[in-house]
């Protein structure tokens, strides 16, 4: 499958599409594919981030921007694997009976939800219905 086949899954995992959340649980090309996603949509984040940044602060602002556009991908990659592993530790003591994998593909793919994060008090919003998926 390609990738925008798995932005719909995306798309409808975030609608909470229980047969489409099943079925990815079981895609191992989900996980590679929920990765991609989290890394690009943090890269337009950071992006936009450094702009602002740039834009607002001369000098030191441009450095810290190039940090940011670097490093903010790559730490919300690892921020994924994290919270899904306390996501985990939570269903199990609720009695949950998926892998820790089969949890990971289908948050990891409606991680795309976080592009809205860029708008201001969005991302409060974007991280109660995170928990809800």
């Amino acid at each position: 499958m390609a990738y925008i086949d798995y932005l719909k899954k995306g798309f409808e995992i975030l609608k909470l599409n229980k047969k489409i959340i099943s079925k990815v649980s079981k895609d191992k090309e989900a996980t590679k594919w929920g990765v991609i996603t989290t890394f690009l949509v943090y890269l337009v984040i950071s992006f936009i981030l450094a702009f602002f940044i740039t834009l607002f602060t001369l000098g030191v602002g441009i450095l810290f921007g190039g940090i940011i556009i670097l490093v903010m991908p790559i730490v919300a990659v690892i921020a994924l694997y994290l919270s899904v592993g306390v996501f985990y530790i939570l269903a199990k003591l609720f009695g949950g009976k998926g892998t820790y994998m089969e949890l990971f593909r289908p948050l990891a793919l409606a991680n795309m939800i976080y592009i809205l994060s860029i708008i201001p008090l969005i991302n409060y919003l974007i991280g109660i219905w995170y928990i809800v998926v």
